[in-house]
């Protein structure tokens, strides 16, 4: 595991953003974002505990205000590891879900880490540039339902598959410079969000978010771009990505649905 010197996570109050906390040595700084403010702290007790120097900013990256807000404590903290783990969706009808659900997940899901990222890597690379054997890098937690198109589902996998492209994207302008950048894309994990998002109990079960957050560390030291989660979500990828739709979208309806 790299050892990097400060870390911004967003969504860090609970799951895979906490796990990311846990896991990242105590040599690394730490900034925790996310809207909990209540878990923010009691993670912020336990890390400091252990050791850990964390400074923790409660906001809400749907508003302008909330990104803002964290851009500058970072570019103050002037960190070399950016995990976009931040996130939101909701299981149903589209037109059952409120316009103002669908345009939080938007800002969410996607625009935060757009901007975060167009604003952070600057001061990246002008550290990098004062200490030129060091590496830094940005994880973007997407999804394996990113390559998917999930009825019942439908706006959370758009975000996550613009998530990927992104990352292929941005991973080939920044060949060459030591920046790594990783879409890191688990399939079903043991948090909060299927809770949240109103998900079917079944849904529930998973890889571990510390098994999650691991993976992502490991990816990023070994510069993949885009890495799934576990063997059998892989295999699951691949195979799906060869059925035609007339099958692939009747099953992928169904099991949602759980019928």
């Amino acid at each position: 595991m790299s050892n990097y010197e400060s870390a911004l996570i967003t969504g860090a109050s609970s799951g895979i953003g906490a796990a990311f906390a846990r896991i990242l040595p105590v040599t690394t700084k730490l900034l925790l974002t996310g809207r909990d403010a209540a878990a923010l702290q009691s993670l912020a007790t336990e890390l400091r505990f252990e050791g850990k120097t964390v400074a923790i900013l409660p906001a809400n990256l749907a508003t302008d205000q909330g990104r803002q807000s964290v851009i500058k404590a970072a570019e103050i903290a002037e960190i070399d590891l950016l995990i976009n783990n931040a996130g939101l969706g909701w299981v149903g009808d589209f037109t059952s879900i409120s316009r103002d659900k669908i345009k939080e997940m938007v800002e969410v899901n996607m625009i935060a880490p757009t901007l975060l990222t167009h604003a952070l890597l600057p001061a990246m690379r002008l550290y990098l540039e004062r200490y030129p054997n060091k590496r830094a890098g940005i994880i973007f937690t997407s999804s394996v339902a990113g390559f998917f198109s999930l009825p019942w589902f439908a706006g959370y996998p758009a975000t996550k598959t613009y998530l990927i492209k992104f990352v292929e994207a941005l991973a080939s302008e920044l060949k060459g410079e030591k920046i790594d950048v990783v879409a890191l894309c688990p399939g079903l994990t043991q948090t909060k969000f299927h809770q949240r998002a109103k998900m079917p109990p079944r849904l529930s079960k998973g890889h571990s978010a510390k098994k999650v957050a691991l993976e992502g560390l490991r990816a990023l030291k070994k510069r993949r771009t885009i890495y799934v989660v576990g063997f059998l979500n892989s295999i699951m990828v691949k195979i799906t990505r060869l059925l035609p739709g007339f099958i692939l979208k009747p099953f992928l309806r169904n099991w949602l649905k759980g019928n």
